[in-house]
């Protein structure tokens, strides 16, 4: 059973087909039978609606209060981060990043 773990998954990069090479891997260790993952292996080319359907995919396989995408400090740093806002909303508090525990926010995805 895959985790998603809080953290980077890619920097440095905003080129569309690196992206993509490497959120279908994530995606694929989630959800090796997601559509996706299937209209890829017929060729559908590396467009950047395929990268944003693919990011939603990954966005859907979250624990609660974790998003998948850019690092709010570094736009070409993607990876699982907690949701800050939505934990305040949530909670009717400021959240400080430095208390929340990535440990906590794995998940097993069966």
């Amino acid at each position: 059973m895959a985790k998603v773990t809080i953290g980077t998954v890619s920097a440095g990069t905003l080129k569309t087909e690196d992206l993509l090479e490497c959120f279908l891997d994530i995606l694929a260790r989630l959800d090796s039978e997601h559509p996706l993952i299937v209209e890829v292996a017929y060729g559908r080319d590396n467009s950047p609606e395929l990268l944003e359907s693919v990011m939603e995919a990954l966005t859907d396989h979250c624990p609660p209060f974790v998003y998948f995408g850019a690092h709010p400090g570094d736009g070409a740093d993607f990876g699982f981060w907690p949701d800050i806002e939505r934990l305040e909303m949530d909670t009717g508090d400021a959240v400080d990043l430095l208390c929340v525990d990535p440990f906590l926010y794995q998940r097993e995805i069966s």
